[in-house]
């Protein structure tokens, strides 16, 4: 079997999907795929008739593959923080508190930014509650200029971790680095 190279604008055929969906493709091509299935509305329907025709949902073999979530390839290993739902892509940045990283939203295909609280910072009991503290009132926070937070409910044996939407742009020490400091208007 070749090694699936999609242009940008090009969808996957059929067989692809179907191939996706049986999970017969190699690394290269699935992360080619999903790459594309994260812009692409009409190939994630497809993608969704094809799993039901196959009586053999993805999203559900994900959830409960650990091989295909962890050990399938290397993109899955080089994190160590699992989400059930969500498949992470790449660390978006880290500070004190924790690591924030860009992930799919597995049932509805869209992009989020999940902010994980380090797992260090996990056992002292002021750091957590101040982190649930942070999630509880970033859910209930709605504003146009304000990240929207999205409610999940963390297991016992999951990190603590706050949900968001993903934004476009520059962070801010980008933003000071091109244009200098941000000055309050009086």
């Amino acid at each position: 079997m070749g090694l699936i190279v999609l242009s940008t604008m090009q969808c996957p055929t059929s067989i692809n999907l179907t191939q996706l969906a049986q999970g017969t493709l190699d690394d290269i091509s699935v992360a080619n795929i999903e790459r594309h299935l994260l812009t692409s509305e009409t190939c994630r329907q497809s993608l969704a008739q094809i799993e039901i025709a196959l009586d053999d949902p993805l999203s559900q073999r994900l959830k409960n593959a650990d091989a295909l979530f962890h050990a399938k390839s290397s993109r899955h290993q080089k994190f160590s923080v699992v989400i059930p739902g969500f498949r992470i892509i790449k660390q978006l940045g880290s500070g004190g508190m924790g690591t924030v990283y860009e992930a799919v939203d597995e049932k509805s295909g869209e992009i989020r930014a999940i902010k994980v609280l380090h797992s260090e910072r996990q056992f002292d009991k002021n750091i957590v509650a101040r982190f649930l503290r942070e999630k509880e009132i970033a859910v209930r926070l709605k504003h146009p200029n304000i990240v929207k937070s999205f409610l999940y409910n963390n297991s016992k044996h999951e990190p603590l971790c706050i949900v968001m939407e993903r934004l476009r742009g520059m962070d801010v020490s980008e933003h000071v680095k091109k244009h200098g400091l941000l000055l309050a208007e009086t």
